[in-house]
């Protein structure tokens, strides 16, 4: 299955798991899953964190809908359809978005 990227121009686009519009990655934040801890972080400067990743845009209006409505869009984005990918803790993984959202809120209230 193809990921979910649009090249225009020279720039490459990524979808935003909350409002499915193509961005930029600088419009976007990118959540990675860990492989080998399982915890949730924000991937701000793309340095290489090994992981199921998504991202999504630089709003409060998205960051909002992942965190009320569209948890399973995100949810689906970082475990993906291996069967052989272990259960996550619906639980851990709300509180640990709960943070990360958060911060990235706070970081934003600084700009």
């Amino acid at each position: 299955m193809p990921r979910p990227e649009k090249k225009t121009g020279d720039k490459l686009e990524r979808l935003c798991v909350a409002c499915r519009l193509y961005k930029t990655r600088g419009e976007l934040f990118r959540l990675t899953l860990e492989n080998e801890s399982g915890s949730l972080r924000v991937n701000n400067d793309h340095s290489q964190i090994f992981g199921r990743s998504a991202y999504i845009c630089r709003s409060l209006d998205c960051l909002s809908d992942v965190q009320q409505q569209k948890y399973a869009r995100l949810r689906g984005a970082l475990v993906g359809r291996k069967k052989t990918r272990p259960n996550l803790d619906h639980k851990k993984l709300s509180a640990e978005l709960v943070n990360v959202i958060g911060d990235i809120c706070a970081e934003m209230s600084k700009t």
